[in-house]
């Protein structure tokens, strides 16, 4: 998947700069799951969207 990110969280893009906020690699590696949840790790500033499925139990 890919996350959203930028050096600061005000960073925005411009025509003059159109790659300060970009999207960069997320991997299966970022996120723990365990018997009491998970734990995502993100690269600061950065935005993701994270989709959960239950399974059945």
């Amino acid at each position: 998947g890919l996350v959203l990110t930028a050096n600061a969280v005000n960073a925005y893009n411009s025509f003059a700069e159109t790659n300060k906020v970009k999207p960069v690699a997320f991997n299966d590696n970022d996120v723990k799951i365990n018997e009491k949840g998970f734990t995502v790790t993100l690269p600061s500033a950065s935005v993701l969207r994270l989709s959960l499925v239950c399974a059945d139990q």
